[in-house]
């Protein structure tokens, strides 16, 4: 009720004042007025404390608020004030009441340094009491007046808090710019005269002025300031604010959507920053660090998700519900955007971290600026995630940029850059072929590609690089050390650091066997072939698979020439860069009960072999004077060298030249003569879309009783056929014989269909009453040696038999 009455007291005065057309700055007034106020503050502490009672917040704060303007309007007038009038003004005052406020006060006027030192203490007390009541613009007010005093008692050092909070309090409130401006080149006029005192302040402020400036000259004018002072050496680096979003002097970031670095102990790594340089000028004398913490396990050092919230969704199957819920909620602390709200002293932060730093060269331009750092990994493993950016400017300034404050960071945590350190184990890779395959028959080479890792080193025992082959694959290697071909070979490696890596060539050579078996010399293709290169190295193994393609093909007939019997072998050439020199060639019988037999070559004089060409070679089989169920195989041994049509080095030379062998076995079972026939009654000649009759006629080589697949195939355009593979049954006598149904599709003289015999999977029985099958689709094995007497041969076609009508044509265009 004391402040009630005492605040409405003072209004209806100030009211009534105003309607008399009394001055209310006259001297007299003020000093009223903090006596009186001061006189009701002390009767009301008697009482009780003031700050416990929320009801009277309104009433304390207006009277102090009116007390401290009266105390700086007394502070403005000081001088032009009538002191010996108001001191007897104040003797009649104390003779009537005797207040001790009123005493004291006039003390305090009547020696200008205790009013000073006692207006400040009492602003002071007065706005922590407007902080207390929450009326924080008051007390804002209240301490710029303070410190608006205190630098007109010329005391800036004590102002400078009060500067300071008040500024402070603007950028965080978002004040207008005209008033955020001007406050600011106030304040700066007066640091100005300290500028080793007030260092961090200065360089604050000129950054935001920089921001506010109308225009660029004042810009750069007030950016050579904020340069000037980087220049000045400083015993602690002052940390500038990075986090002030209105006011932002630099903004990184990385030049990668997810920079994932990977490194070896000891190695240089590189990334790439972004730097976005808001000042009007370049930026020479500078340093950019980024700093990557090794990642951590406990679960309480664990990063937070981000400022955003970070929702999960999961569904469950079994129940049948989605569920949505909120792991993490944000941070939701706010830093506090005050220009001397950061730490000053610096900490041993680097230890342990990954740092990248950029290079001396480097310039940071105004706008978007690309920073390759450099980093050299520590000599242990580890994984290391990124912490913060740190731009030194200067001798003596430094920006900070946490994680938190990466815009790409903040919107989504899987952007974080992490780097992985490890040792790289050995390795070894096939280097891809040129074609995707090698030549088999010929010395060729591949190129190992190795890699040394880090993990261990190299010494006597482990620098042998082991080449060999699996069993059956047929290959061999050139032995450098030895200089000679055989299945295992031993190279030496030279030493080398850890993380290095080598090529090594390897020539190796793969047999021909076996040609005529393959399933692609059926369809006149050259014949693949795969194996597989096995390296042993730094106690580990790799397996390798090759694909491989013959450089030659082979093909045979077998034919009865009386009791002799002829087999005859060609040798297709593909069309590359190799001559082959033929050495020698034998075809022997195999034979378990006696030796081998070998044929008699009727063209003995060996010629060389050129690229693309077809090269026959004939032999008479050795007579078998007894006939038996047996099939008879042979043996083929050619012995060959090659010579390269293109330019070779010395060293090349020596590795090809050596004699090659073609190793292949021939079982040769029958032969095959064919007849065209017209299946017209009383004709011999085929006419066009007739049917005709092609008889195949089979005799074995063998006594075999047997069931094999003959089968014809033609161009469609001189041949249609009905059935293209029948069965035929092989007599004891080796006789078999069938007929396929044939319809030329033109006139003249057409080649012959070609025909061939393969095996039979199905085991003839006695339930096979037919020597011939007319099913659709057969159980037929590969294709078997042949000789078809007929190939190459022609039949003549006659067109159709006119019509009747045809005839009848004929006839009226006659008469």
């Amino acid at each position: 009720m004391l402040l009630r009455y005492s605040l409405h007291c003072l209004n209806a005065i100030f009211e009534n004042m105003v309607v008399f057309k009394i001055p209310l700055d006259c001297d007299e007034i003020q000093c009223w007025i903090v006596s009186f106020c001061l006189e009701t503050m002390q009767l009301t502490s008697l009482l009780t404390e003031i700050t416990h009672v929320e009801q009277a917040a309104h009433l304390t704060c207006s009277l102090k608020l009116a007390n401290c303007q009266a105390m700086s309007k007394l502070n403005k007038r000081w001088d032009l004030v009538d002191w010996k009038k108001i001191a007897k003004w104040f003797e009649d005052g104390i003779t009537r009441c005797g207040v001790e406020p009123i005493i004291r006060f006039r003390q305090l006027l009547s020696d200008k340094q205790q009013f000073t030192h006692y207006m400040q203490k009492y602003h002071e007390s007065s706005i922590a009491l407007l902080k207390h009541f929450g009326w924080r613009r008051e007390a804002r007010a209240v301490g710029w007046e303070l410190a608006k005093f205190l630098l007109s008692s010329d005391r800036a050092e004590g102002a400078l808090p009060y500067l300071l909070n008040f500024i402070s309090d603007l950028i965080s409130d978002g004040s207008t710019v005209l008033l955020l401006r001007d406050t600011l080149l106030f304040t700066v006029n007066h640091l100005e005269k300290f500028p080793g005192i007030h260092f961090k302040e200065l360089v604050d402020f000129y950054l935001i002025l920089m921001k506010l400036a109308k225009t660029e000259k004042e810009r750069v004018k007030y950016c050579d300031k904020f340069l000037e002072l980087s220049e000045k050496p400083s015993v602690t680096k002052i940390r500038l604010n990075s986090n002030c979003k209105q006011h932002k002097t630099f903004s990184f970031g990385y030049n990668s959507s997810f920079p994932f670095l990977m490194a070896i102990p000891n190695e240089t790594i590189k990334i790439d920053a972004k730097v976005i340089s808001y000042l009007p000028k370049s930026l020479k004398n500078f340093k950019l660090h980024c700093y990557m913490k090794p990642f951590v396990q406990n679960e309480s050092q664990k990063r937070t998700a981000g400022r955003r919230p970070h929702f999960e969704c999961m569904y469950s199957e079994t129940d049948g519900i989605s569920r949505f819920a909120c792991d993490w909620k944000g941070d939701i602390e706010l830093r506090k955007e005050s220009v001397r709200g950061f730490s000053m002293n610096l900490t041993s932060e680097s230890e342990d971290c990954l740092i990248f730093q950029s290079s001396t060269t480097d310039e940071l331009r105004p706008g978007e600026n690309i920073l390759t750092l450099i980093a050299k990994a520590s000599e242990s493993t580890g994984t290391y995630v990124f912490d913060y950016f740190e731009l030194e400017i200067g001798h003596s300034l430094l920006l900070r940029c946490d994680w938190l404050d990466v815009s790409e960071i903040e919107e989504d945590l899987a952007r974080l850059p992490i780097c992985f350190v490890h040792h790289k184990p050995v390795s070894l890779k096939l280097k891809p072929l040129p074609n995707g395959t090698l030549l088999a028959g010929v010395a060729q080479h591949v190129e190992f590609e190795i890699s040394y890792g880090t993990g261990k080193s190299i010494n006597d025992e482990n620098s042998v690089l082991q080449i060999t082959c699996s069993a059956g694959s047929d290959l061999e290697f050139w032995d450098v050390s030895k200089s000679k071909w055989s299945e295992i070979c031993n190279y030496s490696l030279d030493r080398v650091l850890p993380g290095n890596n080598k090529t090594v060539t390897v020539h190796l050579y793969k047999i021909l066997r076996n040609l005529s078996s393959s399933e692609e010399n059926v369809k006149n293709g050259l014949p693949t072939s795969v194996a597989q290169i096995l390296v042993k190295w730094m106690d580990e193994e790799w397996s390798f698979t090759v694909n491989f393609i013959s450089f030659m093909n082979i093909d045979s007939d077998t034919s009865l020439l009386e009791e002799r019997v002829l087999f005859e072998l060609a040798l297709l050439r593909n069309t590359d860069e190799w001559l082959i020199m033929p050495q020698e060639v034998i075809l022997s019988r195999i034979s378990n009960d006696s030796p081998q037999m070998p044929a008699k070559l009727l063209n003995p004089e060996l010629t060389h072999i050129q690229p693309g060409c077809k090269y026959r070679l004939v032999w008479i089989l050795p007579s078998n004077k007894e006939k038996t169920d047996e099939v008879e195989h042979y043996e083929l041994r050619f012995t060959y060298r090659v010579k390269s049509l293109d330019e070779h080095t010395n060293q090349d030379e020596l590795i090809y030249d050596r004699e090659y062998t073609l190793f292949d076995e021939f079982p040769p079972d029958y032969e095959l003569c064919a007849q065209l026939l017209s299946s017209q009654p009383g004709a011999i000649l085929c006419r066009v879309d007739d049917a005709c009759d092609m008889i195949v006629s089979l005799r074995s080589l063998t006594n075999r009783v047997e069931t094999v697949v003959i089968g014809i195939d033609a161009d469609p355009s001189f041949w249609t056929i009905s059935q293209r593979h029948k069965l035929v049954y092989v007599k004891e006598s080796g006789l078999g014989q069938i007929s396929f149904t044939v319809f030329p599709k033109m006139i003249g003289f057409l080649p012959y269909p070609v025909i061939s015999v393969y095996s039979y999977r199905h085991k003839r029985s006695d339930s096979d009453v037919s020597q011939l099958s007319i099913e659709s689709t057969y159980d037929f094995g590969p294709q078997l040696s042949s000789f078809v007497r007929t190939n190459g041969k022609q039949v003549h076609v006659l067109g159709a038999f006119p019509t009747s009508s045809d005839s009848k044509s004929n006839a009226g265009r006659k008469n």
